[in-house]
């Protein structure tokens, strides 16, 4: 039997936000106005999460005036039920079955495994990971069992407990994203994170891994926000890598480091969970050292998954002999500036050059270019909305 009692280290308050607020309201409305105390478990489960995975004294008491109950009435709930936690359990918190078929499956050795990189039963470590041994979390047939947060994991052993553990402190995802299972399921071998600005940005820093240098002058900025993709392409760590494209977070890091980046048409490549299903502002997109090889790459990528509502499956074939077959534009639209940004003139000089060059090759070379006003306003409008959505504001 587990003796809990509240931490005896308590913030100074505690609130529910709208959301909160608005599914408690939700779930009142299945009892009877006079059986509000019904509703406790699942309140006391919202003001868990919302104080990030425990009970907080104040978190208990703002449950119980919103049921108008007595307060130690809320509380012999959340010390009888071995849900609720009294104190803080940290960012992963690791709940080991220990009752007798896990037992008898080894459920002592995932403990050690526990104890091992984690450290003492109900502490948080240093790296904001707990555990602690609880009864049966109805797994037996695939036991040893463990929950990690709200993720069950089966069929462990020590082995592939230490694995687990360590994915946890390095923060590897169990499941890959939609674009890197599809990548994956090609043939691809993924290998590390590269670095992204906190918030989307055109230039990579964050407080966690700090600067990423471009690599052809590392007092020069290596763009963003995929500025870390384009840096370890250009610097030869990896031969290709993924991006994504809001308002030029995959093409300015690749221009800026010298590599190849290209932003696909919305569906071409399917997104993450984390994107809003429809919109079109926000894509995936390989880069890479040459053309060759971010086509190679584009091959690898396109297709529909039933997750993402605007994928679908090309119907240009293969990429690769698309670009062997010796076709090129008879003509090309170019801007420097779309008249609607400064341009820098060593650039424009730069810029020019390239063009010549084409010119040379029997391309038409056309600058006429629609009218864009407004068009900034309409863009940073819309990505607002996105953001605001994405992050439920």
């Amino acid at each position: 039997m587990t003796v809990k009692r509240l931490d005896s280290n308590q913030p100074d308050s505690f609130t529910f936000n709208k959301e909160d607020n608005d599914l408690i309201e939700k779930i009142l409305k299945n009892y009877p106005k006079d059986r509000k105390q019904s509703a406790v478990v699942p309140s006391l489960y919202i003001a868990q999460k919302r104080a990030g995975g425990w009970l907080p004294e104040k978190a208990i008491s703002k449950v119980a005036e919103i049921l108008d109950m007595p307060k130690m009435r809320v509380l012999e709930i959340a010390t009888f039920y071995s849900m609720f936690n009294l104190k803080p359990t940290g960012d992963h918190f690791i709940q080991v079955c220990g009752t007798t078929p896990c037992w008898l499956r080894g459920s002592d050795k995932i403990k050690e495994a526990c104890i091992e990189l984690v450290g003492k039963e109900g502490e948080v470590s240093s790296d904001s990971i707990s555990w602690l041994e609880v009864e049966c979390l109805g797994a037996c047939v695939n036991a040893p069992a463990v929950q990690v947060n709200e993720d069950y994991y089966e069929d462990l052993n020590y082995e592939n407990m230490i694995d687990l553990i360590n994915n946890i402190k390095n923060n590897i995802p169990k499941v890959s994203d939609r674009t890197i299972k599809l990548l994956e399921s090609n043939g691809a071998n993924p290998v590390v994170k590269s670095n992204v600005p906190e918030w989307a940005g055109g230039h990579t820093f964050n407080p966690v891994n700090g600067l990423t240098r471009n690599p052809w002058d590392v007092s020069k900025s290596a763009g963003g926000s995929s500025g870390g993709s384009a840096s370890a392409l250009a610097s030869g760590q990896v031969f290709l890598a993924t991006g994504n494209d809001l308002g030029g977070s995959l093409r300015t890091p690749a221009g800026f480091n010298g590599v190849v980046g290209l932003r696909p048409s919305p569906g071409l490549i399917p997104r993450g969970d984390r994107y809003m299903p429809f919109d079109t502002l926000w894509v995936e997109g390989p880069m890479a050292r040459t053309v060759d090889d971010i086509v190679l790459m584009l091959d690898s990528m396109v297709g529909h998954d039933i997750g993402d509502p605007l994928s679908f499956k090309s119907k240009t074939g293969c990429f690769i002999e698309s670009l062997q077959n010796g076709l090129k534009p008879i003509s090309i639209a170019v801007s420097e500036d779309l008249n609607l940004v400064p341009v820098d003139s060593k650039v424009r000089k730069v810029f020019k050059t390239a063009i010549n060059n084409l010119s040379k090759h029997g391309l038409e070379i056309n600058d006429d270019i629609p009218d864009f006003s407004g068009v900034l306003d309409a863009f940073k409008t819309l990505r607002g909305v996105l953001m605001a959505s994405m992050l439920g504001d």
